[in-house]
C-alpha cells in the first residue's frame, strides 16, 4: 500500500518545482499507481482512473484552505503506522463540502462503494504515521517494548554461531534450579562472554529435547535499562514502565528476565530527595520469587554498586567468568569464525585463528578472550575484503594488528628483513664512537623484534653509564626515531624532577582522595596514548628510591599499575635507563698484569656501589659508554654540522665550507669548554648560525643566498654571502 511518503515523491517526481497539493498528489496517484491499488478501490464505483484525473485537472492551479486542512488532518487519524494514500481517501469521501468530493458526485462515481472499497484496502492498515511512512509497530508487552525475546531469536538461529560451553550452562542451571538465590549475576571481565552465555541459554531453551522439568517452556526476556529511563521526563515515568515490566514478567510463570549491565539498576530512575530506583522496585519481588533475574556486569562494578545494597546483593548468587582457556578459546573463535566468513566471504584457515589467539595474547594483554581475536579476525576481514582478496593470510591478521595498536608488529620479511638487517649500521650514521654498544643494543632488539625472547619482557632494557656527554641520551632518542619510526615514539623522563617523596604521583597518578587524583600520571598517560617506544629514564641515579622501586615490576614482567590500579603493558617498548653516577677515576683504563695491558673496567661493578643487584640483575644490558677522543668528536661536530644545514637549505640558503676545517676550528672551542659532545649544537649555534644570520639581516638581495665560510671567517668568523 502506498505511503503518503511515496506519494509526495511521484508529486515532485510528476510536477517539479511545483507546490505539493492534494490535487497535485491525487493526480500523480491516478496516472501511475505503482501498486494497482486505486485502480481496485475505484473498481464498481462507475468512474475510471482516467476520467478521476480529468475530473479534478481543472483544480491543479489553483489553490484551497480547506485541501491544505484535510491534508494536515491525515497526520492525526490514528495511533500508530504510517499514513497511507488510502487514509487521505477515507478523509475525501468524509467531507461533503470538500470541492473534489463534490466533483466525485457530479462525475458519477458511487461514494458509497468507494467507501468500501477504501475501508476493504484499509484493513489492518489504521493507525497514523511514523515518519515518512516508517512502519512502526505498535508493542503492548512491555518485556518486547523494552527489550527482546531471546528465546525466540534463539529458536529462529540467530545464536547458532555461538560456541557450546556446557560446563557455565551447568553452573547457571545449577543456580536457576534453586529455591532460594535463584538468580545469577554473572560477573568477569568485558569480553570474556557474559552476555554470549545467556543467548546460549536461550539457545538451550529452544533447541534442547531433555530440559530440566522446570525448564521446559521457559522464555528468557532481555530488557534493556537504556529503554527504560530513555524519555522518562516527569517523575513516575519510570516506575510505571519498571512496575509494568515487573508486572508482566510475574504474570508468565516460565519467564525468566535477563538485565544486562545489571549495576545500572542501583541508581536508576532515582531523582533528587527520592531513593526509589529499578533495585528497590526489583528487592521485593526477588526476595519472595516472584520473578527470576539473570544479571551480567564486571566484577570491578558488582562490587562497586550491587553491593553497595547488602539487601540486592544477598538476593544474587553471583557466578563468576573468567577468561576460557586456550582450547575453549579456539572453539569460540572457531564458531564465530564461521559467523564471519559468511558475512564477508572470506575464508578462515584453522591456522589462522590460532595465530590470532597468539598474537591478540601477546599484544592485546589488556583485553580479554575470545572478544579481542573475534575482533582481530573481523577487521582482518574487512581489510581484505576491500583489497579484493578472499583468504586471509598471517601478513594481513599482522598489519591489521599493526594498525590497532600502533605498533610495528609484522612477519620478517620483504621491509621488516631488510630493516632489522640495517639497524646497526642505520644508528651508527648518526652515533660516533660508540660501535660496541650500538652492536648490544641492536642484538638484543633484533632477538626480541623476531619474537624469540620471553613473552613477559620488555623490548629491551639498557642501563646506559658513562660520561656526560657522550651520547647516552642520543642514542635513545636515534633507537626511537630508526627503531619505531614515529615522531611521539620518545617518553623522556628527567629524573631529577622525580627526587623527592610522593615523586612517584608524577608518573603513575595520584591516589583516589588526593589533589589531582584525577589526572594520569606522566608514564601511564603515555603508555595509555602511544603504547609503544621509548621510556627514557634519563638520570636514574637522582631519583627516589620509591622510583627504582617502581621499576622494578616495569623490567621483571613488562608492566605497571596506575595509580587507580590499572595494569598497563608496557612489553612494546624499549627501557632505557642512563647514569652520570661512575667517576672519571672509575672509567679509566685499568693496567693488568706486568705487560701493562689496558683493560676495562667490570661495569657491574662499579654500579654495585649505586644500586643495588635485585635492580642491575632486571636488566638485559649494562653497557658502559666509551670515552671519546678528538677524532670522534671532530666527526660528531661535521654530522651536526650537515643536520644545521637542512635547516637552512629549508630557507634557500645554500652554506659552503671545508668539513676538515669546520671540523677542526669548532673542536678548539670545545677542547677549552671541555664540554664534550653535548655542547656541540650550541657551539654550532654561536659560532656559525649566529654570524650567518647577522650577514644575511644586512644582506639586500635575494632571499635565496650562498653563504661562504673562508679564511676570513677563520681569522675574524666573518662570512662572504655570493
Amino acid at each position: 500500500m502506498i505511503t503518503m511518503y511515496e506519494l509526495r515523491k511521484l508529486c515532485i517526481k510528476r510536477f517539479p518545482g511545483a507546490p505539493i497539493t492534494l490535487v497535485a498528489m491525487l493526480i500523480s496517484w491516478a496516472e501511475s499507481d505503482p501498486y494497482k491499488e486505486l485502480s481496485a478501490i475505484f473498481n464498481e464505483t462507475g468512474l475510471t482512473l482516467e476520467d478521476f484525473s480529468q475530473s479534478i485537472q481543472p483544480f491543479l492551479n489553483t489553490t484551497s484552505k480547506e485541501d491544505d486542512a484535510l491534508l494536515t488532518s491525515c497526520l492525526l487519524v490514528a495511533t500508530e503506522g504510517p499514513v497511507y494514500g488510502a487514509h487521505l481517501l477515507k478523509l475525501l469521501v468524509e467531507n461533503p463540502e470538500n470541492r473534489i468530493y463534490k466533483t466525485l458526485q457530479q462525475s458519477g462515481c458511487n461514494i458509497d462503494t468507494l467507501k468500501r472499497n477504501i475501508n476493504k484496502a484499509m484493513q489492518g492498515k489504521s493507525g497514523i504515521l511514523a515518519a515518512h511512512g516508517i512502519e512502526v509497530k505498535k508493542i503492548s508487552n512491555p518485556l518486547l517494548k523494552y527489550g527482546r525475546d531471546l528465546t525466540a531469536l534463539a529458536a529462529e538461529g540467530e545464536f547458532d554461531s555461538l560456541c557450546n560451553r556446557p560446563k557455565e550452562i551447568d553452573r547457571l542451571l545449577e543456580v536457576l534450579l534453586r529455591k532460594q538465590k535463584a538468580n545469577p549475576a554473572l560477573t568477569g571481565p568485558a569480553g570474556v562472554g557474559k552476555t554470549a552465555l545467556v543467548e546460549l541459554f536461550a539457545k538451550y531453551l529452544a533447541t534442547e529435547e531433555n530440559l530440566p522439568p522446570r525448564l521446559n517452556g521457559v522464555k528468557v526476556f532481555e530488557v534493556s535499562m537504556g529503554k527504560l529511563v530513555a524519555g522518562t521526563k516527569y517523575r513516575g515515568d519510570f516506575e510505571e514502565r519498571m512496575s509494568a515490566v515487573i508486572d508482566t514478567i510475574t504474570e508468565i510463570d516460565s519467564a525468566i528476565l535477563f538485565i544486562d549491565e545489571m549495576h545500572l539498576i542501583w541508581g536508576a530512575g532515582r531523582a533528587e530527595g527520592v531513593t526509589t530506583d529499578a533495585a528497590n522496585l526489583l528487592k521485593p519481588f526477588l526476595g519472595r520469587g516472584s520473578i527470576r533475574v539473570i544479571g551480567a556486569t564486571t566484577v570491578e562494578e558488582f562490587h562497586r554498586y550491587i553491593n553497595q545494597d547488602a539487601a540486592l546483593a544477598r538476593r544474587f548468587q553471583e557466578i563468576r567468568l573468567d577468561e576460557p582457556d586456550e582450547e575453549l578459546t579456539y572453539k569460540m573463535v572457531r564458531a564465530q569464525a564461521r559467523s564471519l566468513t559468511s558475512h564477508h566471504s572470506i575464508e578462515i584457515s584453522e591456522r589462522v585463528i590460532r595465530e590470532a589467539i597468539r598474537l591478540t595474547d601477546r599484544h592485546l594483554p589488556t583485553r580479554f578472550q575470545p572478544d579481542k581475536s573475534v575482533d582481530l579476525l573481523d577487521s582482518t576481514c574487512v581489510n581484505v575484503s576491500r583489497a579484493g582478496k578472499d583468504i586471509i593470510t598471517i601478513d594481513e591478521l599482522l598489519n591489521t594488528l599493526s594498525r590497532q595498536t600502533g605498533r610495528p608488529i609484522s612477519s620478517l620479511t620483504g621491509d621488516i628483513r631488510e630493516e632489522l638487517r640495517n639497524l646497526e649500521s642505520e644508528i651508527k650514521k648518526w652515533i660516533i664512537g660508540q660501535d660496541e654498544p650500538i652492536k648490544k643494543v641492536c642484538a638484543t632488539l633484533i632477538h626480541r623484534r623476531l619474537d624469540f625472547g620471553p613473552e613477559e619482557k620488555n623490548l629491551g632494557s639498557f642501563l646506559f653509564a658513562g660520561q656526560s656527554g657522550i651520547g647516552k641520551t642520543e642514542l635513545a632518542r636515534v633507537i626511537a626515531n630508526v627503531f619505531f619510526g614515529k615522531r611521539n615514539s620518545l617518553l623522556l623522563l628527567d629524573l631529577a624532577e622525580y627526587n623527592q617523596g610522593g615523586s612517584i604521583n608524577k608518573l603513575i597518578g595520584s591516589p583516589a582522595g588526593y589533589v589531582g587524583s584525577e589526572k594520569e600520571g606522566v608514564l601511564t598517560d603515555w603508555l595509555h596514548t602511544t603504547g609503544s617506544g621509548v621510556i627514557l629514564f634519563d638520570e636514574i641515579e637522582k631519583a627516589h628510591p620509591d622510583v627504582h622501586k617502581l621499576l622494578l615490576g616495569l623490567l621483571d614482567n613488562g608492566r605497571i599499575s596506575s595509580s587507580k590500579g590499572e595494569r598497563l603493558d608496557c612489553r612494546q617498548c624499549v627501557i632505557i635507563l642512563t647514569t652520570n653516577a661512575l667517576r672519571l677515576e672509575d672509567l679509566k683504563k685499568q693496567t693488568v698484569g706486568f705487560e701493562q695491558a689496558a683493560a676495562k673496567p667490570d661495569i657491574t661493578d662499579l654500579l654495585l656501589d649505586h644500586f643495588p643487584m635485585e635492580f642491575l640483575a632486571r636488566l638485559d644490558e649494562l653497557i658502559l659508554f666509551n670515552s671519546l677522543d678528538d677524532k670522534h668528536i671532530k666527526e660528531i661536530i661535521i654530522l651536526k654540522c650537515k643536520t644545521a644545514l637542512e635547516r637552512l637549505k629549508k630557507r634557500d640558503i645554500i652554506l659552503t665550507y671545508d668539513d676538515e676545517k669546520i671540523g677542526d676550528y669548532l673542536l678548539s672551542f670545545l677542547k677549552k669548554n671541555k664540554t664534550g659532545a653535548r655542547g656541540v649544537e650550541r657551539l654550532i649555534e654561536k659560532k656559525i648560525l649566529q654570524p650567518v644570520s647577522h650577514a644575511l639581516l644586512f644582506h639586500d638581495g635575494d632571499t635565496n643566498a650562498e653563504v661562504v665560510l673562508g679564511d676570513e671567517f677563520y681569522k675574524s668568523g666573518k662570512v662572504e654571502i655570493v
